[in-house]
C-alpha cells in the first residue's frame, strides 16, 4: 500500500480554545494563521504552516456527528490526537484499503474558504478516515489537497524560531512491537521496525517513533515528565530548524520555559504546547 500514502501531511493538536492555543504556539515563535472554519463539519482551525507539511490547532465549533470523536478526545485532554497522511487520490486509496481488508470510511470532500495575502478562494480537500483498529495508538486519515496554493503561503511559511518541517513524531506504546503488523498493512511490507529505542515506521518522509515510556524520558529527558498520563499516544513533535539557538533564543524572548539537550535540541513541556512535547532539533 505504499503507493497511497506520501507522508505525514500534518499533526493535528485538538483544543479546547483555538485563540488561546494560537496564542501559545506564536509564543513558541511559530506564525500562525487566522481562524479557518471548514464548511458544513462544525469544526474551525489554526495553522502552523511549514516547508510542506504543517500544524494544524483543531477546534469544535459547533457540535455535530462528524465532530463527536474530537468532542471525546477532549473530554480527555487536548493535546496531538491525530495525524493526517498524504496522498495524492485519497478517494481510490480508500478503495484500495478496503479491497486489502483494512477499514476505511467513504471519502468526504470539503472546504474551507481562504483569504491570503493575495487572493481569496475556497481551499478544497478529500479526506478517508481510517478505522481506529488499523492505526493502532494513533488516529490517522488520508488528506488530499486540491488547491495547495491557498494553504501553503509563503507569507505563512516564515517562523521567528527557524523552523522548516516536522521532523518526527514520537507515539507512547507500553510494546512497541504490538502494532507491526497493522502499520506494515498500512504502509507496506517492512515499515515498521520494532524495539524499545524506537526504530522508525518509515512513513514516504517523517518517521514515526514508537517508544516506551522509558524510552520517551531517554530520549525527552526532564520535559517528559510533564507528559499527562492520560494524554494522547503521540506524545512529542520534533521540528526541523536550521539553527536550535535562534529557537531557543525565541522561546527565551516570549518567556517560555524550556529545556536545551546535551545535543543542542530544544524542548518544551506539554503544558506549554497544548498538550505534546514540543522539540526543535537541527536538521
Amino acid at each position: 500500500m505504499t503507493t497511497a500514502i506520501d507522508g505525514i501531511d500534518h499533526g493535528i493538536f485538538i483544543v479546547r480554545d483555538l485563540d488561546r492555543a494560537a496564542a501559545a504556539y506564536a509564543r513558541l515563535g511559530f506564525t500562525v494563521t487566522g481562524l479557518g472554519r471548514h464548511t458544513g463539519l462544525g469544526t474551525g482551525n489554526r495553522l502552523v504552516m511549514l516547508g510542506d507539511d504543517y500544524i494544524e490547532l483543531l477546534g469544535v465549533l459547533e457540535p455535530n456527528e462528524y465532530n463527536e470523536p474530537f468532542r471525546a478526545c477532549l473530554e480527555r485532554r487536548e493535546g496531538l490526537w491525530m495525524l493526517a497522511l498524504s496522498s495524492s487520490d485519497a478517494a481510490a486509496a480508500s478503495v484500495r484499503f478496503r479491497a486489502a481488508g483494512i477499514p476505511a470510511d467513504e471519502p468526504l470532500r470539503f472546504t474551507r474558504p481562504v483569504e491570503t495575502p493575495d487572493a481569496k478562494g475556497e481551499a478544497a480537500f478529500c479526506l478517508t478516515r481510517l478505522d481506529a483498529a488499523a492505526t493502532p495508538h494513533a488516529l490517522m486519515f488520508l488528506l488530499q489537497h486540491f488547491t495547495p496554493d491557498l494553504v501553503w503561503h509563503p507569507a505563512w511559511q516564515g517562523h521567528e524560531n527557524g523552523a522548516l518541517g516536522i521532523g518526527d513524531i514520537t507515539v507512547v506504546v507500553a510494546d512497541p512491537a504490538a502494532p507491526a503488523a497493522a502499520y506494515d498493512a498500512l504502509f507496506g511490507a517492512g515499515s515498521y521496525t520494532a524495539g524499545a529505542a524506537g526504530p522508525p515506521l518509515a512513513t514516504g518522509r517523517q518517521p514515526i517513533r514508537f517508544v516506551t515510556p522509558a524510552a520517551r524520558a531517554r530520549r525527552f529527558g526532564a520535559v517528559a515528565a510533564g507528559s499527562p498520563a492520560d494524554g494522547p499516544p503521540c506524545a512529542a513533535l520534533s521540528i526541523r530548524v536550521g539553527n536550535a539557538a535562534r529557537a531557543a533564543a525565541a522561546l527565551a524572548a516570549n518567556g517560555v520555559p524550556h529545556e536545551v539537550a546535551a545535543g543542542g535540541a530544544v524542548r518544551v513541556a506539554p503544558a506549554h504546547a497544548c498538550g505534546a512535547i514540543v522539540e526543535f532539533a537541527a536538521g
